[in-house]
């Protein structure tokens, strides 16, 4: 899910209650639905492991590189 496409539903999400057409709790399912997405890697922003990413470049031996 690109960065436009997450704004535009949560400027829809608060539309939406802004105008009375949905109530606190359904507020909180709109919501809860965009985190799911975003979290099951719906695009480009999937939550990951970051650290275990970088632990292969610690473990790089770099001492034998030639220029």
């Amino acid at each position: 899910m690109i960065t436009s496409k997450i704004i535009d539903r949560i400027t829809a999400i608060k539309d939406l209650f802004a105008d009375g057409e949905i109530e606190g709790g359904e507020l909180i399912e709109h919501m809860d639905d965009l985190l799911i997405d975003i979290k099951n890697g719906d695009g480009g922003f999937a939550v990951t492991d970051d650290d275990s990413y970088y632990e292969t470049f610690e473990e790089t031996d770099f001492t034998m590189l030639e220029i």
